[in-house]
């Protein structure tokens, strides 16, 4: 298992628990919420993606990766 599946899994697991998932740099904070998941997952898109040894979170029409953000759940 890489460390894009193996975060993936957590970060899965989380939202499962009905925990609020923040992803967080320098600059910028990003809250995923089950009820963002939810809505994702009811409009047919893919919130998040593995691409190569990166695990990335849609932003608009595109990917970013998140492998460098730090990652908590609450």
């Amino acid at each position: 298992m890489t460390q894009a599946e193996s975060l993936l899994d957590k970060i899965n697991a989380a939202i499962s628990s009905g925990k609020t998932v923040m992803f967080t740099t320098y600059g910028h904070a990003t809250k995923v919420s089950p009820s963002t998941v939810k809505a994702w997952t009811k409009a047919g898109n893919d919130l998040f993606r593995i691409e190569g040894d990166h695990l990335c979170i849609a932003s608009g029409k595109k990917f970013v990766s998140v492998m460098g953000c730090k990652v908590t759940a609450h």
